[in-house]
């Protein structure tokens, strides 16, 4: 994407806040066309049309398509750690996880995304510039709802660390994978089931992160604090 104010947090002029008027209205045309029409489908034109402006103001900001798309992503993404960040910062380890919980599943019913994100994650595949992009995100995505999971908690290891990346990488494919099964098992298109489906994952991995929260000692009582942790949590989930 290209950068419409030479330094972020600096004050604009009237030209760069008008082209930073028109890259938001563009990112909020983009995201009702990619939702409606598909990736593939989605044109340009019909994004421009969607925002007000010509296709020209379209390449003034962005390379192509697939660089919109990824702004897009960008940008949602921001949206949901500035989310977390202000839901997270009182709460204890518990309500974090089930906070967490619900925004999971909350995306399997947030229109076509988990589709649309199956959809430009296949076009990542043949791209490398835009595999890369998405690496990139999903990383700084999970590093910092890893980081926000665990403020104020005691410190977890690096070894933990992988493990919590490992799990969420494995997470973040089960909603695209449960909408795209349900267009064709009437089973799994019932939203009733998907989310049953969907919070019973989550029940599971986040018992195993609260596990994970004390560190490795010796002896008996290595576990105690760690199985209160998943007692609590368990409870909490459940009762919502």
């Amino acid at each position: 994407m290209k950068r419409t104010a030479k330094h972020a947090g600096t004050a604009l002029n009237k030209h760069q806040a008008r082209a930073a008027a028109t890259l938001s209205g563009l990112l909020d045309a983009a995201q009702v066309v990619f939702a409606r029409d598909g990736f593939e489908r989605a044109q340009l034109e019909a994004i421009a049309a969607e925002a007000g402006h010509t296709r020209g103001a379209v390449y003034a900001h962005f390379k192509n398509k697939q660089d919109l798309f990824m702004a897009l992503l960008e940008r949602r993404a921001r949206q949901k750690l500035a989310l977390a960040r202000e839901q997270m910062e009182q709460r204890s380890l518990q309500e974090r996880l089930v906070f967490v919980r619900e925004r999971y599943v909350e995306f399997y019913f947030d229109g076509n995304w988990p589709l649309l994100t199956l959809e430009f994650k296949l076009f990542a595949l043949r791209n490398p510039e835009y595999g890369k992009r998405l690496r990139e995100l999903y990383q700084l995505l999970y590093a910092d709802t890893t980081k926000l999971l665990f403020e104020g908690q005691r410190p977890i290891s690096r070894k933990q660390k992988d493990r919590l990346n490992l799990a969420f990488t494995a997470l973040r494919g089960i909603p695209s994978a449960i909408a795209l099964e349900g267009k064709f098992d009437p089973l799994l298109a019932a939203p009733a089931t998907a989310r049953r489906v969907l919070e019973s994952v989550c029940d599971s991995f986040f018992t195993g992160i609260a596990s994970g929260v004390r560190a490795p000692r010796t002896g008996k009582r290595r576990y105690v604090r760690a199985q209160r942790v998943v007692t609590k949590t368990s409870a909490v989930l459940h009762r919502i």
